[in-house]
């Protein structure tokens, strides 16, 4: 997937959930952001980001990148499951290509129904070494979708949740324990009972963000 016209930022401050402030061409910019996790290990003041310009609303840049340790974090979580619509006919674990977003299964909505698949996404932008990990704080989200994933296994649906390791240079996944050990413990639940726990790994550079591995490891501590 290519990412036309992008610019280079210095990274200022995060203002809220979805906003950043960066430095563009000596400018103080408002950039919106795709993503809920905290990425402070990517976020902090000096670091350097890309952008591209927004057509519309209160923000006029969207950060959708990152420099972190082997090259760049694509943080936008738009941008990481469009790189993985795109990858369908690559990954092998999965029947065909037709897929259906924001699926409804009871009270909650889950990514996407691939055949008769149910796949929910989850980010995993942080780095630590060579792994990539999920979660970077508590998140009382991924723990609901981690039931309601148990439930459909339980219930003898094809379940899988699927970790996007959007970091370059890492050789495996890994569930983040230290971040939230009750969501660790709900997946290692969720695996006993049948939820199958994949992983890709999508690189991001110069304006091209690609599947670079469709079958990462996954592996606890």
């Amino acid at each position: 997937m290519r990412i036309e016209n992008f610019v280079e930022c210095r990274v200022l401050r995060r203002l809220n959930r979805f906003v950043v402030e960066v430095e563009i061409d000596g400018r103080v910019e408002k950039a919106y952001l795709n993503n809920t996790g905290r990425l402070e290990e990517l976020l902090f003041n000096g670091n350097i980001g890309h952008c591209i310009k927004k057509s519309s609303g209160k923000t006029s840049y969207r950060l959708f990148a990152a420099k972190c340790e082997g090259g760049y974090a694509l943080i936008d979580t738009r941008f990481q499951m469009q790189v993985f619509e795109e990858s369908l006919h690559r990954i092998s674990w999965l029947e065909g290509c037709e897929f259906r977003r924001d699926v409804r299964v009871g009270n909650s909505v889950i990514d996407y129904l691939i055949g008769s698949t149910y796949v929910e996404v989850k980010s995993a932008a942080l780095k630590a070494g060579e792994f990539a990990m999920y979660p970077d704080c508590p998140t009382e989200r991924g723990r609901r979708h981690v039931g309601v994933m148990t439930e459909l296994a339980r219930r003898g649906e094809r379940a899988v949740i699927l970790f996007i390791a959007a970091v370059p240079n890492v050789k495996a996944f890994k569930p983040n324990r230290k971040a939230d050990p009750d969501l660790y413990k709900l997946l290692v639940d969720a695996e006993k009972k049948g939820v199958e726990l994949r992983a890709i790994q999508v690189e991001y550079s110069d304006g091209m963000a690609f599947l670079a591995n469709p079958e990462l490891p996954v592996i606890f501590d």
